[in-house]
């Protein structure tokens, strides 16, 4: 008996200390220029909530999405007459494929839905359009134009 559990637990032991370098290894901040960061942040696309906000691009972030084992999700900070609010665009690999290089100084406007969890107030974003480019990214109702396309990455 005493066996079986020295085996568990060397066992044990050396997957854990194989699988940390790995697990590291995904939590790395990939290859393009933006920065990356971990913060809280609301989902739920709320079509009554829609508005219109035009300003500059202080920052583009590469933020890691709470609930999934990898990828992350590409914000704005965007810096309004009014107020500076974080801009959720959807997820890196949807964003890195499309035309629209945006970086920190760029005008843009933005359509979204404001929503707010836990005192955080943010843009979901619908479109973004900067200069003649327009970029949309959820329907109507909030539905992500690539909500199908992530499980045909994967196949």
């Amino acid at each position: 008996m005493k066996w079986i559990q020295l085996f568990i637990s060397i066992a044990l032991l050396t997957s854990t200390i194989f699988m940390a370098p790995a697990y590291a290894q995904n939590m790395s901040s990939d290859s393009a220029p933006f920065n990356t960061v971990s913060i809280p942040r609301p989902r739920h696309f709320n079509p009554a909530t829609v508005e219109t906000l035009s300003g500059n691009i202080v920052r583009v972030d590469r933020v890691a999405s709470p609930g999934r084992r990898s990828g992350k999700g590409v914000h704005l900070s965007l810096q309004t007459s009014e107020e500076t609010v974080d801009v959720h665009l959807g997820p890196s690999w949807y964003l890195d494929e499309q035309q629209l290089n945006l970086k920190s100084g760029d005008p843009v406007e933005v359509t979204g839905s404001r929503v707010t969890d836990a005192g955080l107030s943010a843009i979901i974003a619908a479109q973004v359009k900067s200069g003649d480019t327009v970029l949309n990214l959820r329907d109507e109702s909030g539905q992500p134009t690539w909500r199908d396309m992530g499980r045909a990455r994967n196949l």
